[in-house]
């Protein structure tokens, strides 16, 4: 058995404070590159960014780390120049890191890596062909999460080598696995015996394969603590870059086992014929580790993801439209974009961080008002009013709001030949599913809130609205306003544009989106299951890539798929994935039709997600927008640092297709 380890170096870490970047290379780095130098081939994966910033502080470690690379005794995996979270971005941007990653490694390493650990282990198939684009031949990624969604997989996979398949193009794979360097970890730490540790290793070398990932994280945890958690506390007597040392030299002992590099182990391979497909439907974008660990906690908890990844995609727009822009301008727009302002980062680090950006903060949006006259409404555009059902009706289609729920939308459809079609979104009344955990009525055009410490708010309430035609865009506009416990006065517009079959949710009110602790998700759109096939229905969007994301949602032994991203994970953590909508939209629907809920990141950058399953004879499915999530990584109060809500447009698109 082949087995490889990457030590994966991080002077951006959330949690170490800049000033204490020495202390880590002394305490942490010097230790591998002396293991290399002992004879163990280790891998070092690194970004760009915390290669300069170790050239900064010690450039004999760089010049050292350089010989051996020369000398062949270690390997450099690649990163790019930061880590961040891909399919929460666009490709133009993950392709810059990468680009900009390799020019520092041959700058001051003399080498470009072939192999790449994909940064926090966020993946998506639209990944594979801007790291093939970078030069990259190998992905390393985790086995964990992928695995769980695939139970057809032989579990003698994660010891071979693999190729995975995204957007029309293969990468070799090499696995990094969260249990098995868990268990590495805790030995080095003294929390389970050598025995324990020994017994674990003899079982993965019996279950057979060719390679193993001895060990693949983090090189700031022996004889250090970042200091995320209480519990990170160590002896101080003990060295456990000592005890690490103890563990190769056992496992270089074994008979049956042989250390390699990552790349030898490549080189040495004959790949699969069939390449993995690492996504799914139940998890659109696997992540590392447990299933607490999945993608919102980048996208919308931490201090304030949610405005800081708008800002981000704000400023990446502007940079669109320049026809030259800088290699420190891109620069500075992929420290902000690093996945490590998003979790536990420090409040010296974050003070910083709200110096950086006051080009982002100054840029305007679009006003969020809707332009609006008194004119007539045409002769082929027909709004009635019944109590609180407000009909209207046009050549090609139709909806029917609801002002007793805040303008809900009960009926959404087309119209052929001046005869109503089946509504394709809408409100799914209270007693239409034979099922009492369905007993409830199910809306689209509203949110929902569920403030940690409050009773869950929504914009369901009763509304006295007021029906307007603007003439410049062709739209019926209905709109009210309503008061909501602490988010205060909202104004609500409901624009169905006649001529696109296009609606168009907005909602003015800084407080909707004003911090809270807890969930907060817009945008809801509920299928009318009668109106859909269940054997065709799908899922899609962009996850990073430039190819439509498709995932069925059906199931040959029952109505649907089960595909709950929203479910929450514990008591702490309130979701368990999402959607990158990194083009700015999701489709939902079947072989004939669809819907295309758009929501632009520049405005707010929310992250999709689909609850479909079935129930009975029939099903339930239903998209939404998170804007908010909750973790161990989010903060209990108000932070300031990047500015308040105040130019942040909250709206909405729902498109028949």
């Amino acid at each position: 058995m082949k087995v490889y380890s990457v030590f994966h170096l991080n002077l951006a870490f959330s949690s170490i404070e800049e000033e204490d970047r020495s202390i880590v290379i002394e305490k942490c780095y010097w230790p591998i590159l002396r293991l290399i130098q002992s004879g163990y081939p280790l891998a070092i994966e690194m970004t760009g960014y915390t290669l300069e910033t170790i050239q900064e502080i010690d450039p004999n470690w760089v010049d050292e780390f350089a010989r051996l690379l020369k000398e062949e005794k270690t390997e450099l995996v690649g990163s790019g120049y930061v880590q961040m979270i891909a399919p929460l971005a666009p490709p133009q941007v993950t392709e810059q890191n990468l680009e900009m990653g390799n020019r520092v490694y041959a700058r001051l390493l003399g080498v470009v890596p072939r192999v790449a650990l994909v940064n926090e282990q966020a993946y998506s198939p639209g990944l594979v062909p801007l790291y093939k684009k970078a030069g990259y031949s190998c992905l390393i990624m985790d086995w964990a999460e992928p695995s769980k969604d695939h139970p057809e997989w032989d579990p003698s996979w994660m010891r071979s080598v693999q190729k995975v398949a995204g957007e029309g193009e293969e990468i070799g794979l090499l696995w990094s696995d969260a249990i098995t360097f868990q268990k590495f970890q805790r030995c080095a730490h003294g929390e389970i015996e050598l025995e324990e540790y020994l017994d674990f290793l003899t079982l993965q070398l019996e279950r057979g394969g060719s390679c193993l990932p001895l060990y693949t994280s983090d090189g700031e945890v022996f004889d250090y603590r970042p200091g995320r958690y209480a519990q990170e506390a160590m002896d101080r007597d003990l060295s456990e870059w000592e005890v690490v040392e103890s563990l190769f030299a056992m496992v270089a002992g074994l008979d049956a086992v042989t250390f390699k590099l990552p790349s030898q182990i490549i080189a040495q391979t004959v790949f699969p014929e069939t390449a993995l497909r690492l996504e799914s439907a139940q998890t659109p974008i696997p992540v590392k580790k447990q299933k607490k660990y999945n993608v919102l906690r980048w996208a919308v908890t931490g201090r304030d993801d949610l405005k800081l990844n708008t800002l981000c995609w704000r400023w990446y727009e502007t940079l669109a439209t320049q026809t030259q822009v800088s290699e420190a301008e891109w620069r500075r727009l992929l420290l902000v974009w690093s996945s490590d302002l998003r979790t536990h980062i420090t409040q010296k680090r974050w003070d910083k961080l709200g110096r950086m950006l006051p080009a982002v903060k100054q840029l305007e949006l679009p006003n969020k008002k809707a332009v609006q006259s008194d004119a007539l409404f045409p002769e082929d555009v027909v709004v009635t009013r019944r109590g609180p059902v407000i009909d209207i009706d046009t050549p090609a289609g139709y909806m029917r709001l609801n002002a007793n729920r805040g303008l809900a939308i009960r009926a959404f459809g087309r119209k052929i030949e001046g005869q109503r079609e089946t509504s394709l979104l809408g409100t799914i009344a209270h007693g239409f599913y034979e099922d009492i955990s369905f007993g409830a009525d199910f809306y689209s055009g509203h949110f929902v809130a569920e403030p940690a410490s409050s009773a869950k708010l929504t914009d369901l309430v009763k509304v006295e609205p007021e029906i307007l035609w603007d003439e410049a865009s062709r739209s019926v506009i209905v709109c009210a306003e309503m008061y909501i416990s602490f988010m205060g006065k909202i104004r609500k517009e409901v624009c169905f544009q006649v001529e696109d079959l296009c609606v168009d949710v907005r909602y003015d009110g800084d407080g909707l989106v004003r911090y809270q602790d807890g969930v907060l998700r817009f945008a809801t759109l509920t299928l009318n299951p009668t109106a859909f096939d269940p054997n065709s229905l799908y899922y899609a969007c962009h996850n990073g890539g430039r190819d439509l994301q498709y995932h069925s949602l059906s199931h040959p032994l029952q109505t649907v798929r089960i595909v709950n991203h929203g479910a929450a994970v514990s008591r702490l953590v309130t979701a368990s994935t999402g959607l990158g909508m990194t083009q700015g939209f999701l489709l939902l629907g079947d072989q004939d039709k669809a819907i295309k809920l758009t929501v632009e990141r520049a405005h707010v950058a929310g992250v999709g997600q689909i609850h479909c399953e079935p129930v009975r004879e029939s099903y339930f499915c239903r998209a939404t927008v998170s804007l908010r999530e909750w973790d161990e990584t989010s903060r209990n109060e108000p932070d300031t640092v990047i500015g308040e809500y105040q130019d942040v447009m909250l709206s909405y698109k729902f498109n028949l297709l």
